[in-house]
């Protein structure tokens, strides 16, 4: 069996920009916040949100442990490619451990959760591993010195 391996081009690329120009989106692909809820939107619409809207207003989490950064955000552009309710939030891990890893979310709820659970396991994963604390040594109790130490001090 022969593997195909597909490249695009600057050609391909041309092609495929206008064909997004010319073809409609679906209509629940393209999205804006009101408020924490994503309301599907057209590419126009979206694209005037999204120039718009500062980036701060998209960012559900974002927290650096270390080198390890967890980032969660609204995409505004949904990711799901299969049925099921659109996924226009991400929660991804840049660094460490988990690096690469990536969640997608339908809503602002589910991706805050989603981020302090990612954040949780990050944490667990990067934390210096701690050495079990040895109790602090206490003047030596007469009583219980063996009966060699006693002899030893005759």
């Amino acid at each position: 069996m022969v593997e195909r391996v597909y490249t695009r081009t600057p050609e391909v690329n041309r092609v495929l920009l206008v064909y997004s120009l010319v073809v409609p989106f679906p209509r629940d692909y393209c999205f804006k916040l009101e408020g924490h809820t994503p309301v599907a939107v057209s590419l126009e619409a979206y694209a005037r949100w999204d120039m718009s809207t500062p980036f701060e207003r998209k960012i559900v989490g974002k927290d650096q442990v270390g080198e390890v950064e967890v980032s969660t955000v609204f995409l505004g552009l949904n990711h799901q490619f299969f049925d099921g309710p659109p996924l226009v939030f991400e929660t991804m891990v840049f660094g460490g451990l988990r690096g690469d890893y990536q969640k997608r979310y339908s809503t602002w709820v589910e991706a805050e959760r989603g981020h302090a659970q990612v954040l949780a396991e990050v944490l667990a994963l990067e934390a210096p591993a701690k050495e079990p604390e040895k109790p602090a040594s206490e003047p030596a109790d007469p009583s219980t010195k063996t009966r060699l130490e006693r002899a030893g001090e005759e």
